[in-house]
């Protein structure tokens, strides 16, 4: 896994690539998978996959009320 540095060193290219297949591998990763599994978390001080996935909705829906402000 890349830095959040070594990550915006990359070109904008691709990293517009990574974001385009992050969606699917997310998809992949918890279709079809144990809701009693998605909301485990893998350490006390760790989120939960379902946390993850609703962070990231909350996250992009901020991004686009941000974007409309513009």
């Amino acid at each position: 896994m890349s830095t959040i540095e070594e990550y915006a060193a990359q070109p904008r290219l691709a990293r517009l690539r990574r974001l385009v297949l992050t969606r699917g591998e997310i998809a992949a990763v918890v279709e079809g998978a144990d809701a009693d599994l998605l909301a485990r978390r893998p350490a006390i001080d760790a989120w939960a996959p379902v946390e993850i996935i609703c962070h990231l909705r909350d996250s992009e829906e901020w991004f686009l009320v941000r974007v409309r402000m513009i």
